[in-house]
């Protein structure tokens, strides 16, 4: 199904309808339970915030908090967030697919999120 998807998504990119294609693939990650965890004091979390801003437009603002989980408060460098003591994140930024079966470490391109997503892009 997903597949099937992504194959249709990238038909309709290559036909010029990239904002449809845009806001399928948030909306994909955040029903299928993709999270970013991120720090605020971290150079590679800021630089893929920007790109997905960059990549994804408008239909990214809605969505961000959904998808990218920030562990620490502004100017916090010591206590983290309870969810992510809870799942252990001590890397920046980590990528949590498929409800944490699986995991991925530092920044990931658009293509990468779509592929360990299986959200088409």
């Amino acid at each position: 199904k997903k597949r099937l998807a992504g194959i249709m998504l990238g038909m309709a990119l290559s036909a010029g309808c990239s904002k449809e294609v845009e806001l399928s693939f948030v909306e994909c990650l955040v029903e299928d339970g993709v999270h970013g965890y991120n720090a605020w004091w971290c150079g590679a979390c800021r630089m893929q915030e920007k790109n997905l801003e960059e990549e994804l437009g408008e239909y990214w603002q809605p969505f961000k908090e959904q998808v990218l989980i920030e562990c620490y408060e502004p100017g916090e460098t010591l206590i983290r967030k309870e969810i992510c003591r809870d799942k252990k994140i001590t890397f920046y930024p980590a990528w949590e697919f498929h409800q944490g079966t699986e995991w991925k470490r530092g920044a990931l391109s658009l293509s990468e999120l779509s592929e360990y997503s299986g959200c088409g892009y």
